[in-house]
C-alpha cells in the first residue's frame, strides 16, 4: 500500500465498524433475498482466498463470549518471496519482522444493488474514509498515486480506428492483486461466521474503495506488460492504448490479425492470474473461436446482441452507435434537476454535440437568473426544459458508423462578458484547432494531411498573419492556433454549408437525426480537393480593427568614452580589479593559454590592467606632446611639463624625468607617471591615496600621491577633493549658513515677561500667570515672539485647550485678546538665534542676577523685587553710545517706548502749579516729540543698518540635499543623517529654515544646525 504517513496515526476504527455492520444485519434479517446475495458475496470472496480470518485476534459473539482463531506464523509469512494463490508473485517488499505493530483498521460496508449487471447483481462497497477516532481515515495515510489510465473518450477514439474489435472485461481485477502480508491489519472487516458470531477479517487483496487501488491495479498491470512484452508483443497496444480500468479494447483490420491479438491479450492477462470474461465483437470468427467457457454466459447471436463500450451504446452486428434516453417524470422542475438530466446525457464523443448544446444554453440562462438550485424555475423555462426531455426519446432513431463517419465533435457556449462575432469565430477556430491536435495525437495521424475549415475570412486573416499584429486577445489565441496547426491547412467554407452551424443554434432530435450536413458534410466533401471552394484572401476591416498601434520610438545614438567607465566604478582598486577580469574574460574568448576565470588575480593581471588605464588616459589628453616627444621636439618654454623633463618609458607611458636619476629610489618614485588633473582618472588616484593616509589632510594626501604619480598642479585637485569627502566633512563640523535676515517690521525693545518668567519654576501655571502680569503693568501688545521652550509650548497648549472648552470665562478671555490684537508666534524649532533680542536681555538679567545674588536664598517677595530693580535698570540702559557733551541730554532708554522716560530717572518738582498757556504748551510737546523721534531715527535706527556677520547669501541647500543633524551632546561620527524633503524661505526668497527626514521621524531645523554634505541630490 502507498503510505505517505505512519498508520499509527490511525485511531480506533472497530466499533464505528461494528456499529455499522450491526445497523447492515437488521437490515439483512428484513430482506431475506438481500440477506441471501450478501453472504454470497462474502462466502466466495473468503473462498477465493481474498480474505481470511484475522489471526490471534478476539471474537465477539452472540452470547457475549470471547473465542481466538489462531494460525501459525508460518502460515502469516507464507506469502513472502512466494506465489500466492489468485495473484502476482511477491517480490522485494518489507520483512515480516517490519510489520505494522498495533496498528489496525475496521471497513464499514454495506452493498449496492445492480439489477443490470449480467454477472454481480451485488456488489460490496468497503468504506476506507471512514475517520478513526484521531479523526484520521486510511484513505487519509496513503498516496492516490499518479494517473495512469486512459481518458474515455481516448479509449473510444482508439476503438475506431481498425474496422474489426473486440471488447472484453477484465474478472475481479482489483481482487486479483494480492497486498503485502504486513497491510493486511490496515484492511480488515466484521462479518459473522455460520454460528452467528463476529469475526474479524482481513483482505488480502486491493481493495477498491481504498485511495491507491486505481494506480494498484494499474500498475501491477503495466508492470505485467512490461515482463512479457517480449512473449506477447500483439497484446501490448491493447493493454496500454485501448484499456480502461478493467475493459480492454483491441482491434485489427482483418479477422486472422484479429484472433491473433485476441489470443496474445488472454495469454498474456492469465500469465498474470487475471482471467478474461464478456467478450464482444463484431467478429464472429473471434466469438466462435472462444471458449465455451468464455461466452457460455456472454455470447448472444451476433444479429441481437447490444453492450457498451465505456457507456457508450454499441451494436455489434451493425457496428453502429446508438442513443438512448430514460424519460423522467418530476413534479417541478429546478435547476438542480436541470443539472442533473443534462449530465446524463452520456456523450464522451460529441455526437449529439447540436442537441446537447440547447441545454447548456439553458443552463446557462438560469445561472444569470440567479435562482438557487432547488428553486422551481419560471414557468417558460419549465415549458421548454419538458419539450426538450420529450424530444429526448426520439434518440433511439440516432445511429453513428463506428468505424467511417464522424469522429467526434466539442461545443462551448459563448461567454457572459459580450465579445464579438469575429472573436467568437476566433475562439471557435480555437477549439478546432485543440480538437484537430488531440485526434491526430489519439490516432497517430502524423503523416495525413490536415484540413480545417472556418466561415469567416476575417478569422482565417488573423490565423494566416503573424500574431504581433494583433491586440493580446487575437494575439494570444492566434499564436496558440499557429502552434497547433502547423501541418495544417486553413480553408474558408460557405455558411450555408458549414456543419459547425448546426451546433452553434442548435438542433432538435427531430432535425438531427434527418440533418445530413451534421453527419456527412457538405457534398463537395467527398469528391477531390480540386473540387472544394476556393477564397481569396483579402484585406477585411474587422480584422484592422483589432490591430496594435503602432508606436513610434525616438532614439539618440549615445557615444560612450571608454574612460567614461570609470565613473562606474568608486574606487581604484576595484576598477583595476574590474578591468583584469574583463581582459582575462577576452583572453579566454581568444582561447589563451591559463586565461580560466576560476583562477584568482595575480599581480601581472593587475599592473596591465593599471598600465591600460594610464596609457588611454595619457593618449586621450597628451596626444599631442606625446607626438612631440616621439619625433625629439621640444616643448615652449611656458609650457607646464617644460619643467618635468618628460620622457616615454619602455611600456609606452610618459613619466617626469627630473633630476635625481642616481637617488637611492625606486624606479616609479624616480620617474613618477604623469597624470592629467583634468580626466577622471585622476580622482580615482586621489581618493586612493586619501583613503590610504587614513583621510589625511591636503599635504599628506599629496606626499603620499606623488611618491608614485605626478598629477599637474596636484594641490588645487587634492585640497578640492578633500573638501568633497562625506567623512572629513562631517569631522570639519562646518555649518550651513545664510545672509542675515531683515528686521522684523515693530522693533521691540526689553519686555519685563521675558525675564519674568524665565525664572519661573512651576511651569506652564507660571508662565501664563507671567503673561497676564504683562498684560496688566504694560500697554497691549501686537505680537509676542518666543522660541520653543518647553514652558511656552506647554502654555500654548493649556491656552488652546481653554479657548476650546467653550465656558463663559475662556470666551471673554478670547474677546479680550482679539481686541487688543495679540498674536503669538514661535521660532523654529532648535533656532535660539531667531530670538537674539531677547536671548541678549536674558543674559543681561543673568548677569546682574548673579553679581547681586550670589549664593543668598530669597523669599518670593525679595526676588520680585530684585527682579522689578533689575528690570528698572535694564529698561534704563541707553539704546545708543553717550557722548561727553555736558549739554547732551539724557540718552534715549528702552523706557522712553514704555513709559516716556528712563524708569530709574529721579524724581523731579511738579511743573503743574506753573501758569503755562495753552497756546505755548502745545507747541512745547510737538518739539519734544519731534526730537525724540530725530534721536530715534537718526541714532538708534540707523546704527541697526549694518550687518555684523552672516554676509553672503547661500543657496547650497535643496530639495534632496543630504545633511547632517548637528547635536551638542554627541561627537560628529554620532550625528544622524538625514535628507531634506522640504524649504521654507523667508519674504526675501531666503531659506533659513528647512524640513528634514532622519531615518525614525521628520524634523523642522534652521540651517544653521545642518552640516550640508558635499553629495549631490538624486534626480527626479
Amino acid at each position: 500500500m502507498l503510505l505517505k504517513s505512519p498508520p499509527d496515526q490511525l485511531g480506533e476504527s472497530r466499533f464505528s465498524a461494528l456499529a455499522c455492520l450491526h445497523r447492515l444485519l437488521r437490515r439483512l434479517s428484513r430482506d431475506e433475498e438481500y440477506q441471501q446475495l450478501y453472504s454470497s458475496f462474502l462466502k466466495e470472496y473468503e473462498e477465493m482466498d481474498h480474505m481470511r480470518p484475522a489471526c490471534g485476534r478476539l471474537i465477539m459473539s452472540d452470547h457475549n463470549r470471547q473465542l481466538t482463531v489462531g494460525c501459525s506464523a508460518s502460515e502469516m509469512t507464507l506469502a513472502y518471496g512466494t506465489s500466492l494463490p489468485g495473484g502476482l508473485k511477491v517480490s522485494g517488499g518489507r520483512h515480516p519482522s517490519q510489520a505494522h505493530a498495533h496498528s489496525e483498521y475496521f471497513f464499514p460496508h454495506h452493498g449496492v444493488l445492480r439489477a443490470s449487471s449480467e454477472t454481480t447483481k451485488l456488489r460490496l462497497v468497503f468504506n476506507g474514509s471512514n475517520r478513526t477516532s484521531s479523526g484520521k481515515s486510511l484513505n487519509d495515510i496513503t498516496h492516490p498515486g499518479a494517473k495512469l489510465e486512459q481518458d474515455i473518450s481516448d479509449v473510444l477514439l482508439y476503438s475506431r480506428k481498425f474496422k474489426l474489435i473486440f471488447m472484453t472485461d477484465i474478472t475481479k481485477m482489483f481482487r486479483q492483486i494480492r497486498v503485502h502480508p504486513e497491510d493486511w491489519p490496515l484492511q480488515q472487516i466484521l462479518w459473522t461466521d455460520s454460528h452467528g458470531n463476529i469475526i474479524p477479517y482481513q483482505l488480502t487483496t486491493v481493495t477498491y474503495s481504498t485511495r491507491s487501488a486505481p494506480f494498484l491495479s494499474a500498475r501491477v498491470l503495466l508492470q505485467l506488460v512490461e515482463n512479457e512484452v517480449s512473449h506477447y508483443p500483439l497484446a501490448v497496444e491493447s493493454l496500454t492504448k485501448g484499456r480502461y480500468v478493467d475493459d480492454i479494447c483491441g482491434g485489427a483490420d482483418s479477422h486472422e490479425q484479429l484472433l491473433l491479438i485476441a489470443h496474445q491479450v488472454t495469454q498474456l492477462c492469465a500469465s498474470g492470474c487475471f482471467p478474461l470474461a464478456k467478450w464482444h465483437s463484431n467478429s464472429s470468427a473471434l466469438l466462435t473461436s472462444l471458449s465455451p467457457e468464455s461466452t457460455s454466459d456472454d455470447q448472444r447471436p451476433i444479429e441481437n446482441s447490444l453492450t457498451n463500450i465505456l457507456g457508450v451504446s454499441w451494436h455489434p452486428y451493425t457496428d453502429q452507435f446508438k442513443f438512448s434516453s430514460a424519460q423522467l417524470e418530476t413534479s417541478s422542475i429546478t435547476k438542480r434537476i436541470i443539472l442533473s438530466d443534462t449530465a446524463q446525457l452520456f456523450d464522451p464523443l460529441g455526437f449529439l454535440a447540436p442537441l446537447v448544446v440547447r441545454a447548456k444554453i439553458l443552463l446557462q440562462s438560469l445561472w444569470i437568473e440567479k435562482l438557487g438550485s432547488d428553486e422551481p424555475v419560471s414557468p417558460t423555462t419549465a415549458q421548454r426544459w419538458r419539450q426538450f426531455r420529450e424530444e429526448l426519446s426520439q434518440l433511439s432513431e440516432v445511429t453513428i458508423p463506428r468505424w467511417l463517419g464522424l469522429l467526434t465533435d466539442s461545443t462551448k457556449v459563448a461567454p457572459l462578458k459580450r465579445l464579438t462575432i469575429p472573436r467568437l469565430e476566433l475562439t471557435a477556430a480555437l477549439l478546432l484547432a485543440k480538437l484537430a491536435s488531440y485526434v491526430k495525437e489519439q490516432l497517430k495521424l502524423t503523416n495525413s494531411s490536415t484540413f480545417l475549415w472556418t466561415s469567416p475570412s476575417v478569422t482565417l486573416t488573423w490565423i494566416s498573419s503573424h500574431s504581433s499584429r494583433w491586440k493580446e486577445f487575437v494575439k494570444n489565441r492566434g499564436l496558440l492556433i499557429q502552434e497547433l496547426t502547423q501541418q495544417a491547412h486553413w480553408r474558408v467554407v460557405p455558411g450555408r454549408e458549414n456543419p459547425a452551424d448546426c451546433a452553434s443554434r442548435g438542433l432538435s432530435a427531430t432535425q438531427l437525426i434527418a440533418h445530413k450536413l451534421c453527419w456527412t458534410g457538405p457534398s463537395w466533401l467527398h469528391q477531390d480537393s480540386p473540387s472544394w471552394p476556393t477564397h481569396v484572401l483579402e484585406t477585411d476591416i474587422a480584422a484592422d480593427l483589432e490591430g496594435r498601434p503602432g508606436v513610434l520610438f525616438h532614439a539618440r545614438a549615445q557615444h560612450i568614452a571608454l574612460w567614461d567607465l570609470i565613473d562606474r566604478f568608486s574606487s581604484f582598486n576595484r576598477l583595476i580589479r574590474e578591468t583584469a577580469i574583463c581582459r582575462r574574460f577576452i583572453a579566454l574568448l581568444r582561447r589563451t593559454p591559463n586565461s580560466s576565470l576560476q583562477n584568482p588575480l595575480n599581480l601581472g593581471d593587475l599592473e596591465e590592467a593599471r598600465i591600460f588605464w594610464i596609457k588611454l588616459t595619457q593618449a586621450a589628453h597628451f596626444k599631442d606632446q606625446l607626438r612631440t616627444i616621439s619625433r625629439g621636439e621640444r616643448f615652449r618654454r611656458s609650457h607646464p611639463l617644460t619643467k618635468l623633463t618628460p620622457f616615454i618609458d619602455r611600456q609606452g607611458i610618459l613619466k617626469v624625468g627630473g633630476k635625481l636619476k642616481f637617488a637611492h629610489l625606486g624606479p616609479e618614485s624616480r620617474n613618477r607617471t604623469i597624470i592629467p588633473r583634468e580626466l577622471r582618472l585622476a580622482q580615482r588616484l586621489i581618493g586612493q591615496a586619501h583613503i590610504q593616509t587614513l583621510h589625511g589632510g591636503t599635504q599628506l594626501t599629496l606626499r603620499h600621491l606623488r611618491s608614485t604619480y605626478w598629477i599637474l598642479g596636484g594641490r588645487a585637485p587634492v585640497r578640492s577633493f578633500i573638501l568633497k569627502c562625506v567623512k572629513c566633512t562631517r569631522q570639519r563640523r562646518v555649518r550651513g549658513q545664510q545672509l542675515m535676515g531683515q528686521l522684523p517690521p515693530t522693533l521691540e525693545s526689553t519686555t519685563p515677561a521675558q525675564y519674568r518668567y524665565a525664572h519661573g519654576r512651576d511651569g506652564d501655571t507660571n508662565h501664563t500667570r507671567a503673561g497676564w502680569q504683562f498684560s496688566s503693568a504694560w500697554p497691549p501688545q501686537q505680537c509676542i515672539s518666543s522660541d520653543c521652550g518647553t514652558t511656552f509650548l506647554g502654555a500654548d497648549k493649556e491656552l488652546k485647550k481653554l479657548f476650546s472648552s467653550g465656558t463663559a470665562q475662556s470666551r471673554q478671555l478670547a474677546q479680550l485678546l482679539i481686541n487688543d490684537g495679540t498674536q503669538w508666534s514661535f521660532n523654529p524649532p532648535g533656532a535660539p538665534h531667531f530670538g537674539g533680542k531677547w536671548e541678549a536681555a536674558v543674559k543681561s538679567v543673568k548677569f546682574h542676577l548673579n553679581r547681586t545674588l550670589g549664593e543668598d536664598l530669597l523669599t518670593f517677595e525679595e526676588l520680585t523685587t530684585l527682579l522689578s530693580q533689575i528690570e528698572a535698570v535694564l529698561n534704563s540702559r541707553p539704546l545708543e553710545p553717550l557722548t561727553d557733551d555736558p549739554d547732551h541730554c539724557s540718552a534715549l532708554t528702552p523706557g522712553h517706548f514704555l513709559i516716556g522716560h528712563a524708569p530709574t530717572t529721579l524724581p523731579e518738582p511738579s511743573l503743574e502749579p506753573l501758569n503755562v498757556s495753552r497756546s505755548s504748551r502745545w507747541p512745547l510737546i510737538q518739539q519734544k516729540l519731534q526730537g525724540f523721534w530725530k534721536r530715534w531715527s537718526t541714532g538708534y535706527l540707523q546704527r541697526l543698518q549694518a550687518i555684523s556677520k552672516w554676509h553672503h547669501p547661500n543657496h547650497q541647500v535643496g530639495i534632496g540635499s543630504l545633511v547632517l543633524l548637528t547635536d551638542e551632546r554627541f561627537p560628529p561620527s554620532k550625528w544622524p543623517l538625514a535628507r531634506v524633503t522640504a524649504l521654507h524661505p523667508g519674504t526675501d526668497g531666503l531659506t533659513r529654515v528647512v524640513t528634514i527626514k532622519t531615518a525614525q521621524t521628520t524634523l523642522t531645523r534652521p540651517v544653521a544646525k545642518l552640516v550640508i554634505l558635499p553629495v549631490s541630490p538624486p534626480e527626479d
